[in-house]
């Protein structure tokens, strides 16, 4: 009978995500050519880097030569960085919490992250996919080689790598908890050391920080709190995963509030990926009313940021031409 329902679940995903992903690649490959990004993906598509990371090399090399090469790219990068989120909600979050949290898991990644991540940010997203598919695989092996590809496809990955790992190999919270300072330390004098910081000045990248007393803060803080007082109804089978998310994420929220001043499109950076964890957090808790109230929150949280930066007509879909 267990074998019949893993069979199940396998054709859910096989016959029902795949190719439903594959239609979504395929619309965000021919989106519009004004979109933020997209004429600097394709400029630097015929103008490789040697600083850009060695995936987009690889890919560029392999594709350079076909007429519509950028546009094979562009869905390469598009599957590996929406399909690998939607597999790891099925993976992880339909399995073991149910279909219902999943759900909410879809509909938050499409209204959220969707537009910023996989229509502009594209070797951003496909980093976050390999991220947290090492973060939540147990298998030693694969969770190395996840977190490798990670780091090929976005060298950013590093900072959140390094913490999971650190923390990791370490057993009891106490212990992690008293770690965090001394890793909050040695990871801002590294990200101010470091080629990004360079790139992300105030002055070179021309931008404000996202004020503390914003909405996106006021969610993140939210989502703090809320994991907090319920963190002892974490689904066991990821408890010591998610404790490692949450306390890398309340590392990376200490790190945007120390960048927003000098380091503004870091500290926004952050920002993305720091809301995507701490919610990440929220999908793995269980209880007999915790749905409703999980509801309640991606309910009020999704219509925010869908008024905000989606219907905006000056949001993430501005098209200044």
């Amino acid at each position: 009978m267990s074998n019949f329902i893993v069979s199940k679940y396998k054709l859910f995903q096989w016959l029902f995500l795949f190719p439903t992903s594959l239609l979504v690649c395929y619309f965000v490959t021919m989106r519009d050519e004004n979109l933020r990004d997209y004429q600097n993906y394709l400029f630097m598509f015929n103008n490789l880097a040697e600083d850009v990371e060695p995936s987009f090399r690889l890919i560029n090399k392999l594709f350079f030569s076909y007429t519509d090469g950028f546009l094979y790219l562009l869905f390469v990068y598009a599957f590996l960085g929406f399909f690998l989120k939607i597999y790891f909600g099925s993976k992880f979050i339909h399995k073991q919490q149910g279909l219902y949290l999943y759900i909410l898991y879809l509909i938050s990644y499409l209204i959220v992250f969707f537009t910023l991540w996989d229509l502009i940010q594209i070797r951003y997203s496909v980093g976050v996919s390999f991220f947290i598919l090492g973060a939540f695989y147990k298998n030693y092996y694969v969770k190395l080689i996840f977190f490798v590809l990670a780091v090929l496809f976005h060298y950013s990955m590093i900072l959140p790598i390094g913490l999971y790992l650190i923390l990791f190999f370490v057993e009891k919270n106490i212990y992690r908890l008293a770690l965090i300072p001394l890793l909050l330390v040695v990871s801002s004098f590294a990200m101010k050391q470091s080629l990004y910081a360079e790139k992300y000045t105030k002055s070179a990248y021309n931008i404000e920080s996202v004020p503390l007393l914003s909405g996106q803060y006021f969610f993140i803080f939210l989502m703090f709190i809320l994991f907090c007082f319920l963190r002892r109804m974490v689904n066991p089978i990821f408890k010591k995963e998610v404790n490692i998310i949450f306390l890398i994420s309340t590392s990376m929220l200490f790190l945007m509030v120390v960048m927003a001043a000098y380091f503004p499109a870091i500290s926004d950076r952050l920002l993305s990926m720091t809301t995507f964890l701490f919610l990440l957090c929220l999908f793995f808790i269980k209880g007999k009313y915790y749905k409703f109230v999980l509801t309640v929150f991606i309910i009020i949280f999704n219509l925010w940021y869908l008024k905000t930066y989606i219907l905006n007509p000056y949001g993430l879909l501005y098209n200044p031409y």
